[in-house]
């Protein structure tokens, strides 16, 4: 697998669970419920999906 195909996943898979636990959030907000949030996943998952574009849009790969 090379560098690019495995950017591709990465980025998709953390872009899927950021939009999956900001979802979550809204839900719970709206229906009362109380969960745990953590604002570090959420960000470290944003920082990914944001340096896979990145990489991606240059051509400089950070997984070799």
């Amino acid at each position: 697998m090379n560098a690019q195909m495995m950017t591709v996943i990465v980025t998709a898979v953390c872009a899927v669970l950021a939009v999956g636990q900001i979802l979550l959030i809204k839900v719970a907000n709206e229906k009362g419920w109380s969960i745990r949030i953590r604002p570090l996943n959420i960000l470290a998952c944003i920082i990914v999906v944001v340096l896979g574009v990145y990489s991606l849009v240059t051509g400089n790969y950070l997984l070799k």
